[in-house]
């Protein structure tokens, strides 16, 4: 595990999935909402979430120190 949890598309929808798994933590119709259940996750276990393009490319990293509460 690398300390990373991953928002990216899966079969149409969008999966927050933590390195290493070999299953998705949780899945969702949208990104926004693949999001909001990845920083969830980020900021109990302290992980960078790695967010994708639709394309399967890298977005952006978000540290759990730039997440702020009303972030």
């Amino acid at each position: 595990n690398d300390g990373t949890i991953h928002v990216t598309p899966s079969e149409g929808r969008w999966v927050g999935k933590k390195a290493g798994a070999s299953r998705a933590s949780s899945r969702h119709d949208t990104k926004e909402e693949a999001y909001r259940a990845a920083r969830e996750i980020a900021i109990n276990q302290g992980l960078d979430i790695i967010v994708h393009w639709k394309d399967g490319k890298i977005q952006k990293r978000v540290r759990p120190k730039d997440m702020e509460e009303d972030g």
